[in-house]
């Protein structure tokens, strides 16, 4: 009776422990990101956005703790959804402002952060049902690595608003230097700078939560020294508002719920797009970055449908988007976790603290919680613009920090859009480079099998200059099949002394070729019938014709 005892407490208090620290990372990580969608205009509302994260932090803990290939798997808000949902609750305060009162502003935030959960719930369900995981790992690498750089940037943006409620733009950055405002994102910028620096050097998976909260006790006994209370420090806005709990819901009129602006949620419609591919390539990145660290292998389809099915159900509830994490699923693995239960008591914190402890966020310190998206966005930054300029060839180096830019100073859809036309168009231009002729010989040098007669042979040795053979290879399209006319028009050109009369393309290790290949052969044939020249082709595929 003792040994079975011993066996189950060496099962749950691993489990349990890890649980409670992963959830402190949730909690941290889903009030962040509450905070960066509820800036600026929403900020009034910061309460509802809190409330649905840790409500979509539960939901999703729980649902993909119970169906992911791992067993120490957690979810919750991530920093690129958060990213574009902050960007959508912009656009829409930016398209509705003036003729939206304040809490149909919110409804018609909230209600296009849940269409958007749901709907890229339902997409994750069915990519995965249809066995779409293995062909997400087709997107460019450097397409992924400019749209997490971009995401980087825009959470640093996002992490000085939050703590300055400053945008980071170039008219205000003189502002940003003002002794009042420096004393407010310098403290963050330190705790940003642990975060890149300290984990680094020390191994050990209680390292980032003993920044956090050690983080946290400073800043409380900064302000307790300078004699600034609990109340003036709200107002100073150095800590988050005192929260009581109550269902999100129950703080709006009826009548907000009939004045959702749809003209404003439609017109979210490429962000939403730009959220699920977003979403898709998260999934992919962390799902396979969590089975390289643990070496245990992953169903990407699984994954897919188990984040599917838990956005649903957070959509459903009012939250907001997420998926697996990397850094709270090797948390829990590396802090004990043997089972589910680990990722199950992480959601389960979440759900109390919007429960019970929601009071107690009041004292969460706005610069440690942006300090934290801010050492994010600085770490996707470094990661993928310094760091891949001496892993990656230059040219995929340029367009990630190209992908960058374009979502800095446009936008986050047209980043990735100029990402993927110049990853097409560095593709096209490489593979032109590959040449499609594997060998060129005359008919005199190159003889075929045929066993033939002396007359033959000996015709062929006079004749066999004016026979121009060609075996070509790989993949024929618009680029390399125009350099090969160009080629052949320039042979024909300078063979004055013994004119071509045969050219013979053998297609025998072609693999395919485009259609718009065929008007280069149209305009070679024009060419040979020009110059009285035969042309003919050999070991033509059926595919091919």
């Amino acid at each position: 009776m003792l040994e079975k005892q011993a066996s189950k407490s060496s099962f749950i208090l691993p489990n349990f422990i890890s649980g409670l620290l992963a959830g402190l990372m949730a909690l941290t990580s889903s009030v962040s990101y509450a905070a960066l969608i509820f800036s600026g205009s929403l900020q009034d509302y910061l309460f509802v956005g809190i409330s649905i994260a840790l409500i979509s932090a539960s939901i999703l803990s729980i649902i993909v703790a119970m169906g992911s290939s791992f067993s120490f798997a957690s979810a919750g808000p991530d920093s690129n959804s958060s990213v574009l949902l902050a960007l959508m609750g912009g656009s829409i305060v930016a398209v509705s402002e003036g003729n939206l009162t304040g809490e149909q502003l919110l409804i018609t935030v909230w209600v296009t952060i849940s269409l958007c959960t749901v709907l890229t719930g339902f997409c994750l369900l069915l990519m995965g049902r249809l066995n779409f995981g293995q062909w997400v790992r087709y997107v460019p690498y450097p397409v992924v690595g400019g749209f997490l750089a971009g995401t980087g940037w825009l959470l640093v943006v996002g992490s000085i608003q939050v703590m300055t409620d400053i945008s980071l733009k170039f008219f205000y950055l003189k502002e940003l230097f003002q002794k009042n405002v420096m004393v407010h994102w310098l403290p963050g910028v330190f705790v940003c700078l642990l975060l890149l620096y300290v984990p680094r050097r020390i191994k050990h998976y209680l390292v980032m939560p003993t920044i956090l909260v050690g983080a946290i006790f400073t800043l409380h006994l900064c302000l307790w020294l300078a004699g600034i209370t609990h109340t003036q420090a709200i107002n100073s806005n150095w800590l988050f508002e005192r929260y009581s709990f109550s269902i999100p819901h129950s703080s709006l009129s009826l009548s907000a719920f009939f004045g959702v602006n749809w003209h404003a949620v439609m017109h979210q419609g490429t962000k939403m797009a730009a959220l699920l591919t977003v979403v898709v390539l998260s999934i992919l990145l962390n799902s396979t970055g969590v089975e390289l660290e643990t070496k245990i292998d992953c169903d990407l389809d699984r994954e897919l449908r188990a984040n599917g099915i838990a956005n649903i159900l957070s959509g459903l509830a009012g939250g907001i988007v997420g998926y697996t994490s990397v850094s709270r699923s090797l948390l829990l693995q590396r802090s004990g976790a043997t089972s589910r239960l680990s990722g199950i008591i992480t959601g389960l914190f979440c759900l109390l603290t919007f429960l019970v402890g929601m009071p107690l966020l009041s004292y969460l310190p706005k610069p440690v919680l942006a300090g934290f998206l801010l050492y994010i966005g600085m770490d996707l930054l470094i990661e993928w613009t310094v760091r891949s300029w001496y892993r990656l060839p230059r040219s995929d180096s340029f367009i990630i920090i190209l992908i960058a830019v374009v979502i800095g100073m446009v936008g986050f859809v047209e980043g990735v859009l100029v990402g993927i036309l110049a990853s097409v168009a560095l593709f096209v231009f490489n593979y032109s480079r590959i040449g499609v002729i594997k060998h060129e010989s005359s008919g005199f040098a190159g003889h075929s099998n045929v066993v033939r007669t002396e007359n033959q042979t000996k015709y062929l040795r006079v004749k066999g200059d004016q026979i121009y053979i060609i075996k070509l290879q790989n993949v024929i399209f618009f680029g390399t099949a125009h350099s090969l006319a160009t080629k052949i028009r320039n042979y024909i050109e300078t063979s004055t002394a013994k004119p071509v009369r045969f050219i013979i393309l053998d297609f025998n290790m072609v693999s395919g070729f485009d259609s718009s290949t065929v008007f280069s052969f149209i305009k070679l044939k024009q060419i040979a019938n020009a110059s009285g020249i035969t042309l003919v082709f050999t070991s033509l595929r059926r595919s091919f014709k």
